[in-house]
């Protein structure tokens, strides 16, 4: 097993790339993060679920949560991670257990394309004071839910001269006396990961308990990841690159260049002024999701939508915009300018719409469907609206739409 003597030997996701809140984007991103105390009504039975024979659950009384507060607030300080706390279930989930083998456990972070983990911490003693094994647990099992491992086991270890809790709260090596800090290394590590705690200077996080979850950007050009529940992100301007998670999100760009994708919930995705990218979740380069019914506005530009695969609605506004409509039965709008509305073989056996063809010089483009002509496809009218379609499984309807199609229409390969 390689040994060093720095904070690498800390680094879960040298295992796994997933293993970290912010996954979807490149290391050292910011990462604003859900937690909340398991209430009583809400405990899992230890006699099946813990992995260390606890015989007991119990809820975080007001003094043990504020104590689980100050340890967040020690990693706030050092790196870019920001807390919410919320009600029911969120990324960290503390409660405390009893007759554990284990002074404590929890999950370690995870996320992705598509998916946010869920952790659950628990510490097995009810005292949690600074100076006490209690609290230097707090510090580890946090650690873990953050994406740090332990010291002395996986891919890297520390060499033994460093492997104390001076150096990392993930280190077993608590003596002469428990420390209240986080060590050297496991600064380095968090920074590593989540980048320093200045990465949100000039941003507004308000929100949690039972409320939504707002997320106010500055002016720069910045990555802004949702949380697991319910988000809006309004970004102010540059070339910012938003992006939900699993919850239903409503997500802003600004003047720039933006890129915005929705995740997996039944999104809001509005674009700026600029030229945007917007993504309900259909796979665009390291990103996927996407299977619920998002909503796409793309404000003032020449933007990109993708739809993802539920049965979404997408509205280019003001400027030549192309919409990529995608899997599920789509309404596309492209507004004002000339726009293209793109089908791909994930169109097959649904029917889209087209709500205004024919306001610019707008065309519908086939290029992927291996079509050469306009003869190879079958156009009919009937009450107001055009319906394209090819042998039995493409079926486009455009909606008031009576003039002729000619081949300028249309995109072939």
């Amino acid at each position: 097993m390689p040994r060093v003597s720095d904070y690498s030997a800390l680094l879960y996701y040298l295992d796994g790339d997933h293993f970290r809140w912010n996954a979807p984007a490149e290391l050292g991103t910011q990462a604003v993060i859900t937690y909340s105390f398991t209430e009583t009504g809400n405990l899992a039975d230890p006699t099946i679920s813990d992995p260390f024979g606890a015989t007991e659950y119990w809820s975080f009384d007001a003094d043990q949560r504020d104590l689980f507060r100050e340890g967040l607030a020690l990693y706030e300080q050092v790196s870019g991670v920001r807390f919410i706390e919320i009600e029911g279930r969120s990324m960290i989930n503390a409660f405390g257990s009893t007759g554990s083998s284990a002074g404590g456990w929890a999950n370690i972070a995870m996320s992705g394309d598509g998916f946010t983990g869920s952790s659950d911490l628990t510490v097995d003693t009810g005292i949690m004071t600074k100076g006490t094994y209690g609290y230097v647990t707090i510090l580890h099992e946090l650690g873990h839910t953050l994406g740090l491992q332990h010291s002395h086991d996986g891919g890297l270890t520390l060499e033994a001269h460093a492997d104390t809790a001076e150096n990392t709260v993930m280190s077993y090596n608590h003596y002469p006396s428990y420390v209240t800090e986080l060590g050297t290394f496991d600064v380095q590590a968090m920074q590593h990961l989540y980048g320093t705690s200045d990465s949100f200077d000039g941003w507004e996080i308000i929100g949690g308990g039972s409320d939504p979850i707002i997320i106010r950007s500055t002016g720069a050009s910045e990555t802004v990841i949702g949380t697991d529940q319910n988000t809006t992100i309004n970004a102010k301007g540059g070339h910012d690159h938003v992006q939900g998670r699993e919850a239903d999100d409503t997500l802003r760009g600004a003047d720039g260049r933006d890129t915005i994708i929705g995740g997996l919930g039944e999104d809001r995705l509005f674009g700026g002024n600029g030229a945007d990218v917007l993504s309900g979740g259909t796979t665009t380069d390291a990103y996927s999701g996407g299977s619920d019914n998002d909503v796409l506005y793309g404000n003032r530009g020449h933007d990109v939508l993708h739809g993802g695969s539920g049965n979404d609605r997408l509205i280019g506004g003001i400027g030549r915009d192309t919409l990529v409509g995608g899997d599920g039965s789509d309404t596309l709008t492209g507004g004002t300018g000339a726009d293209s509305f793109v089908f791909d073989q994930a169109d097959a056996y649904e029917t889209d719409k087209i709500t205004d063809f024919g306001r610019g010089a707008d065309v519908i483009d086939l290029s992927a469907l291996w079509l050469d002509n306009i003869n190879q496809l079958d156009i009919t009218k009937e009450n107001g609206t055009t319906t394209i379609t090819y042998s039995t499984w493409f079926e486009v309807e455009l909606t008031k739409y009576t003039d002729s199609l000619t081949e300028s229409d249309f995109i072939f390969s």
